[in-house]
């Protein structure tokens, strides 16, 4: 009799563990995606992307590093992804989301760091990467660095028709001269 009150208890206790994780409320501002170390001379354009719940107001929460907080911008529309940065017009040209200044009082360690966003001062969201490589941006949820810009097409091939290749500074006359001919004679030429 002891042993089936005390199964019954223990899985009593075990049951909702099990169950479910989900939260119940909508979740909050997470980072999702950085750029620590740009191709630019003084890491200019370097930024953070954080994701954000419909209704979050952003200018309650700070986004710190290992030295320094700064506050987030709150106006940033109805997207659900905004990205800050220190240098908003160099990095517009690289993402196609909305882009909000960011205080130069953060500044992403290409050696890596932990940044952490917070609200009322408790951690709400943090990420920690390691050693940048250049130009590749550090994907905070499946923890891969991948190539600004980089995209997944499938290779294409194609049959017949004329190619000519070249590489420069070695020889840039030939280019020169090609692109001084109009198409229509240059397609003769080409057949010859």
């Amino acid at each position: 009799m002891y042993r089936v009150a005390a199964i019954l208890l223990v899985g009593c206790l075990c049951l909702p563990a099990g169950l479910s994780t989900a939260t119940t409320g909508p979740a909050g501002p997470e980072i999702v995606e950085l750029y620590p170390n740009p191709t630019a001379d003084g890491d200019h354009g370097e930024f953070v992307t954080v994701r954000v719940p419909p209704g979050t107001n952003l200018s309650q929460y700070r986004l710190a590093d290992e030295q320094r907080s700064v506050r987030l911008d709150d106006t940033w529309g109805n997207s659900s992804a905004v990205v800050f940065s220190t240098h908003p017009q160099r990095t517009t040209s690289l993402v196609g989301r909305p882009v909000r200044e960011l205080s130069d009082d953060i500044q992403l360690a290409n050696g890596g760091e932990r940044l952490r966003l917070l609200h009322n001062g408790s951690v709400v969201d943090e990420v920690t990467y390691g050693r940048a490589p250049e130009g590749e941006a550090y994907d905070a949820e499946t923890d891969a660095w991948k190539p600004l810009g980089r995209t997944d097409r499938p290779v294409v091939s194609g049959r017949g028709g004329t190619v000519e290749t070249f590489v420069l500074p070695d020889s840039p006359n030939r280019a020169v001269e090609f692109q001084r001919v109009p198409p229509s004679e240059s397609d003769s030429q080409a057949t010859q």
